[in-house]
């Protein structure tokens, strides 16, 4: 590659930052893997603050809605998003038992996803996505409340592989970038 133009520059440049952030995804996933434990954690932190924010968001929409009666489901929603948040951050190691909580909460909120697909089907729309979005819901929180461990776990190594896949691409593409431009270069 000639390296003698801005161009050619430029492009050794943009080589060696693939190769470098493909390098260092690498690394990352396999760190995550080594500390799959420190990373689950974490995970289950960033549940967590997922919750909570999903607690916000309801008692957001709620608050608007509190003198009718039908506005009583966003305010149980959101009250059990707003448990499960505390739960999952004050006792992130706790994974089996948070694993359980965390699969009857998707389960609860598949129930709502379901009822809003039924209320848009009565006001004319299909409501498809929202039944199947709960039907996903369900299945998934049924999953996780019978192998909490096993399910968090396996979510570790998945993205930990990820990772590692993602870095592994960037290394290869780095190194076929440098291989195309010394045939272009060659061919012009």
């Amino acid at each position: 590659m000639d390296t003698s133009t801005p161009v050619g520059q430029a492009l050794k440049r943009s080589r060696n930052s693939l190769i470098i952030k493909g390098a260092f995804w690498i690394l990352i996933g396999l760190l995550a893997l080594i500390f799959s434990r420190t990373v689950t954690d974490w995970m289950v932190r960033l549940f967590g603050v997922l919750a909570i924010v999903s607690a916000i968001a309801g008692f957001a929409a709620w608050w608007p809605a509190r003198s009718e009666k039908v506005s009583r489901s966003l305010l149980f929603q959101a009250l059990i998003d707003l448990a499960i948040g505390a739960v999952l951050l004050l006792y992130p190691r706790a994974t089996d038992i948070i694993g359980i909580v965390v699969g009857i909460w998707l389960c609860l909120h598949s129930f709502s996803e379901i009822e809003a697909g039924f209320k848009l089907r009565k006001m004319g729309s299909t409501g498809r996505g929202r039944f199947a979005l709960g039907a996903l819901l369900l299945v998934l929180g049924v999953v996780i409340a019978l192998n909490p461990g096993l399910v968090l776990q396996s979510l570790t190594w998945m993205i930990a592989l990820g990772l590692i896949g993602l870095g592994a691409a960037l290394v290869f593409l780095g190194s076929r970038m440098g291989r195309a431009i010394e045939k272009f270069r060659q061919s012009a």
